[in-house]
């Protein structure tokens, strides 16, 4: 099989996924109905196509693909929409919670502006102690999200995050992130992982 990976008008820092095969051309960087889109990784083959940062990103998991060191299912993009009626958090939660948690597939960013009436009228001290959310940069990049501008954003609300290795709050297993480009760059195969979100100057030790 021949892949490649395919982006907006071969822009080297537009988002890209892997191509098998297709009856479109490959001038435009979003999947049509027909696409065969190569899905990198150990996960069964769904609707969507596999997606990377840059193109750079791509061609890396095209060396992977080709030395056999991941899985690549093939799957064929059918362009079904789907509408779903969304709504602010804070119109119907009027007091503060001790914890956010958000698993909203790649819109964690809009869900977080959707809670800002329950954050930004507080203090730092009243603010919700830990804002957790679930970490797909692939997939928050295919529904043209940047995952570096989405972790910035929830630290400039007051928060330290953390990498929750494993899923696990094992000390061994948690993982502060130093620079958010490295960090978001490291996630070259669709790999998820959860963030948790401390508000700086809390602890569960000194304020459970």
């Amino acid at each position: 099989k021949e892949y490649e990976c395919v982006t907006e008008n071969e822009d080297e820092s537009g988002n890209a996924y892997i191509k098998v095969a297709g009856h479109h051309g490959t001038s435009g960087w979003a999947p049509q109905a027909g696409d065969k889109c190569c899905m990198v990784g150990d996960s069964e083959a769904s609707l969507n196509c596999w997606w990377f940062g840059s193109q750079a990103q791509c061609r890396q998991g095209l060396m992977d693909v080709w030395e056999g060191s991941v899985k690549c299912h093939v799957s064929e993009r059918t362009d079904r929409v789907v509408v779903v009626p969304v709504t602010r958090i804070d119109y119907h939660v009027h007091e503060t919670p001790r914890i956010m948690k958000f698993d909203v597939q790649g819109h964690e960013a809009e869900a977080i502006k959707g809670s800002y009436g329950l954050i930004l009228p507080y203090p730092l001290a009243q603010r919700p102690k830990l804002i957790h959310f679930e970490f797909e940069p692939g997939n928050q990049a295919q529904l043209g999200h940047d995952p570096v501008a989405l972790l910035r954003q929830v630290e400039s609300l007051g928060y330290e995050l953390f990498d929750l290795a494993e899923e696990s709050t094992e000390p061994d297993n948690v993982v502060k992130p130093r620079k958010f480009e490295e960090y978001v760059a490291a996630f070259r195969h669709g790999e998820t992982t959860n963030i948790i979100a401390q508000r700086i100057h809390w602890s569960p030790w000194n304020d459970p």
